[in-house]
């Protein structure tokens, strides 16, 4: 059993032509230009490209007297309202 394709069938299997104005896609390479291979960087853009200067983390966050009470905290009084604030709350 042969099956033969009417024209109309033979014209829709024909390709769509494309655009007048479409461009192909670019190729995965291509030359690099002149400009780019010989490139000169100043010295401000070699300054800004080198990280900055900081001190040592360990050294940075340590303070010997973070726990440590001042002594106008140990001396200080608070006020009756204070007082009463701090005070639960019964329920």
């Amino acid at each position: 059993m042969f099956a033969i394709p009417s024209s109309r069938t033979l014209d829709l299997a024909k390709f769509k032509p494309v655009h007048q104005d479409y461009l192909p896609a670019r190729d995965a390479q291509w030359p690099v230009s002149h400009a780019a291979t010989h490139s000169q960087i100043s010295a401000r853009i070699q300054e800004l490209a080198n990280p900055s200067s900081r001190a040592p983390m360990h050294i940075l966050f340590y303070d010997p007297n973070a726990f440590k009470v001042k002594l106008a905290a140990l001396k200080a009084q608070c006020s009756s309202r204070i007082q009463e604030l701090a005070e639960p709350v019964v329920r």
